[in-house]
């Protein structure tokens, strides 16, 4: 499943972004 190691940096990311 190599979406969620995708998704995982993205939502760190969006996280960071909302943050």
């Amino acid at each position: 499943m190599g979406l969620k190691k995708d998704i995982g940096p993205l939502i760190d990311r969006a996280l960071e972004l909302c943050d």
